[in-house]
């Protein structure tokens, strides 16, 4: 196993962990309510602060993140108009 594909398996395996307590928490604190839309719920919570983070980190370049999301430009617009997702920029000043 390379140095890169062990750095991966254990984020996957924080972020299943992570998910996993927060399902809990959310089932214990439903009491007797029916959950609805797990999965949605779930999706969307990551969806957001990735798609933030990964714009952050190109500088909103939509060809550079689009690439390390995996998803076409046009599914990108979509998911920054749908998540309501600001631009910051940040530009250096001399």
């Amino acid at each position: 196993m390379t140095v890169e594909n062990k750095h991966l398996k254990e984020n996957k395996t924080k972020i299943d962990k992570i998910v996993q307590e927060s399902l809990e928490i959310y089932f214990n604190r439903l009491g007797e309510q029916k959950p609805h839309a797990v999965l949605e719920m779930v999706v969307n919570a990551a969806e957001k602060p990735t798609i933030e983070f990964v714009l952050k980190k190109t500088n909103y370049n939509y060809s550079a993140s689009s690439k390390i999301l995996g998803i076409t430009r046009a599914t990108l617009r979509k998911k920054v108009s749908k998540h309501k997702i600001l631009f910051q920029k940040s530009f250096s000043e001399k």
